[in-house]
């Protein structure tokens, strides 16, 4: 009895026969597949031939990619300017209109711990801390016990 059995794997292609009536050793022929070149001007460089697969369909589906993530792009732009502008006059509205005290610093007191105990409706912390350096015209955030600080009104 003879039988064929051939192994295929990318270019390369194994193949053997068997006799049942011989011992079981299996022989294998190699059969190489050329892949297509395209010779250059120098006889020294040689490029494999790529066909596109489909110009007109990716060139499409760029362009649709491309128009969305500018729309994405521009529509982030625009709300991060917005906040931003918001922001800035919340800010510039509690700095003009916002009623003010004045209070002496305490040992362990911070301009950050000033801002939380004298918070500004609509404010985070850390614009009410900007608050308070600007109307004390602080340069640095280092308070000394017994400094006079302007703060918000409670």
């Amino acid at each position: 009895m003879h039988a064929t059995f051939a192994i295929v794997e990318g270019n390369l292609a194994l193949s053997s026969d068997v006799l049942y009536d011989e011992p079981r050793v299996p022989t294998y022929a190699t059969q190489i597949y050329e892949l297509p070149v395209r010779r250059a001007e120098s006889p020294r460089s040689a490029h494999i031939a790529a066909t596109p697969v489909s110009s007109t369909g990716s060139l499409s589906h760029a362009v649709v990619a491309g128009v969305i993530v500018a729309l994405l792009s521009l529509a982030l732009v625009v709300a991060a300017w917005f906040m931003l502008s918001s922001e800035q006059r919340a800010f510039d509205s509690a700095l003009a209109s916002s009623s003010r005290q004045t209070i002496t610093v305490k040992a362990g007191d911070s301009i950050w711990s000033i801002a939380e105990a004298y918070d500004i409706e609509g404010l985070s912390t850390r614009q009410t801390s900007d608050v308070i350096r600007t109307w004390n015209d602080l340069e640095t955030s280092t308070l000394q016990p017994g400094d006079t600080l302007i703060v918000p009104l409670s």
